[in-house]
């Protein structure tokens, strides 16, 4: 059979219409692309090629996007094992398929990023308007939540000299570097800065704080940060262990945030100091959910200095 129709049949075979847009989301990145790479219809590939689809082809490295890619993939060969198309199951003890394996074999391959406050600066010289990529880029990295958060941020809760931006539900202090950058933002801008002026647009005059206003400020510091190929939760998860590193030690951080394994549970014990850190720092993740989404960055300090 096709492998487009033995996807299709699999997919009309599972139940619920939320679970069969996540499958067909994920299984009709046209796998069958690679049929003639790997010499082999969809439905026989081998544990390896399935490794490499997940893991470099599709460039899953974040510990859920694994997860769920994972799962999809076990669910449509098992359909193919029990459904004839193929003569056994590559996720039946499979070591190659193991989630543990996958989540090493994605950082031993792939370019995972941690990037220092001198990475940051460095990516955003290349933008267009790099005054205001750097206020944004490092807005993050210290700790503002998200685009959200810093697209609320208004001229008047921002005090310069104390160095603090007052927001609804907490004090955000930043360092001097960003200092810089906030300064030179509002210098260029002075002449169109008033009370209600979003810091960080480097356009006209707003003074408008609607849902739509802010979407499209939002949309506007996505794209200042891709022009320096930058993400914005790659810059905050940096930001965070770099954060960590410095309050715990680079061998501290890693002790901390260490899983041990996907297939075992999350180790939660003597999570209090990390807990307290992260409040501190702003970040309203738990540890428990921290240690799980920052495996691959663990792996990659432990095994990749």
């Amino acid at each position: 059979m096709d492998s487009k129709k033995i996807i299709l049949k699999y997919i009309e075979s599972q139940k619920g219409y939320i679970k069969k847009r996540a499958i067909e989301k994920i299984l009709n990145k046209e796998i069958w692309q690679y049929e003639e790479e790997f010499g082999s219809s969809v439905a026989r590939f081998t544990e390896e090629n399935i490794r490499d689809i997940i893991i470099l082809k599709l460039e899953s490295w974040r510990t859920r996007t694994i997860l769920d890619t994972t799962n999809v993939y076990e669910g449509f060969y098992t359909f193919c094992y029990k459904s004839g198309f193929r003569d056994n199951n590559p996720f039946e003890m499979s070591a190659r398929l193991n989630k543990d394996y996958l989540l090493r074999y994605a950082v031993e391959n792939l370019d995972i990023p941690i990037y220092s406050k001198h990475d940051i600066v460095k990516a955003c010289n290349s933008s267009i308007l790099p005054s205001y990529t750097k206020a944004i880029a490092l807005s993050i990295f210290e700790g503002i939540r998200d685009l959200k958060e810093l697209a609320n941020i208004t001229m008047e809760i921002v005090d310069l000299n104390n160095n603090v931006i007052h927001l609804p539900d907490r004090d955000f202090y930043f360092s001097n570097d960003l200092k810089e950058y906030y300064s030179e933002v509002r210098r260029l801008d002075k002449e169109t800065f008033g009370k209600r002026t979003i810091v960080f647009y480097p356009e006209l005059l707003i003074k408008s704080t609607s849902a739509n206003q802010l979407a499209a400020v939002n949309k506007r510091y996505a794209a200042r940060l891709a022009e320096a190929n930058l993400g914005v939760r790659d810059i905050y998860d940096s930001g965070l262990i770099n954060y960590l590193i410095s309050e715990l030690g680079y061998e501290g951080t890693i002790e901390k945030l260490e899983m041990k394994a996907f297939n075992k549970g999350i180790v939660v014990e003597n999570n209090k100091e990390l807990e307290v850190l992260l409040k501190k720092y702003g970040c309203e993740v738990e540890p428990k959910e921290l240690r799980f989404d920052f495996a691959p960055y663990v792996v990659k300090m432990k095994y990749k200095k």
